[in-house]
């Protein structure tokens, strides 16, 4: 069922990411969005079946599209396809703005996650405590966890990347319009704080795993 629903799911989110973005989405960006629905899907199916695998796998895509972006060929090294510099700030601006799009929704739904796992753990370890769950029961939960963990530290790294670019594009840029540089500032520290954000996350997720190992 899960591999079903995995290949179901992956296939119409790489549809709809090259029909809707056609021209736009590179080979780095389309395989990060293969690699994240798959992801996803495991990660969200072990959490809540096939309702989880569906929401996993979409968050998944959209992270993954993320991360080849920013590891592939990114806005920031194709100036020469831009006529001027204003398009080359506005691509850029429009970039990080689609990332800060999709973090706020990973970020969201990754606080969701957290807040539940946070009470079936604490209940799981009173079960063991009580030795009504055995060892093996929070081994198999620390393993999807720790699988959730790495994503979301694959998924900062990403993330920081994508900071790291925009700070430099608005350095070089500094000559340009302020208003268009204005607008990318206001993306970097949107940047900022949604790294922040993620950031604490991801600790809170090591401090859930953390439990199981107690």
């Amino acid at each position: 069922m899960l591999k079903k629903s995995i290949t179901s799911i992956l296939l119409a989110t790489l549809f709809v990411g090259m029909t809707g973005c056609a021209g736009t989405i590179d080979q780095s960006a389309t395989e990060g969005m293969a690699i994240g629905a798959i992801v996803g899907a495991i990660v969200g199916y072990a959490q809540d079946g096939e309702e989880g695998a569906k929401k996993g796998a979409i968050i998944g895509a959209a992270a993954g599209m993320i991360g080849g972006a920013a590891y592939g060929n990114h806005v920031a090294n194709q100036r020469a396809r831009f006529k001027s510099e204003e398009a080359y700030l506005n691509a850029c601006t429009a970039q990080a703005q689609t990332v800060n799009s999709e973090t706020r929704t990973y970020n969201t739904t990754l606080q969701g996650q957290i807040r539940s796992l946070s009470t079936e753990v604490n209940q799981m370890v009173r079960a063991y405590k009580q030795k009504e769950l055995s060892r093996s029961q929070l081994v198999r939960k620390k393993q999807e966890i720790d699988a959730q963990l790495a994503w979301t530290r694959t998924k900062l790294d990403r993330v920081r990347d994508e900071l790291v670019i925009q700070k430099t594009v608005y350095r070089r840029q500094k000559n340009q319009s302020q208003t268009r540089l204005a607008k990318l500032n206001n993306q970097i520290r949107e940047l900022e704080n949604n790294v922040a954000t993620l950031e604490q996350e991801t600790r809170n997720l090591k401090t859930i795993s953390a439990r199981l190992s107690a």
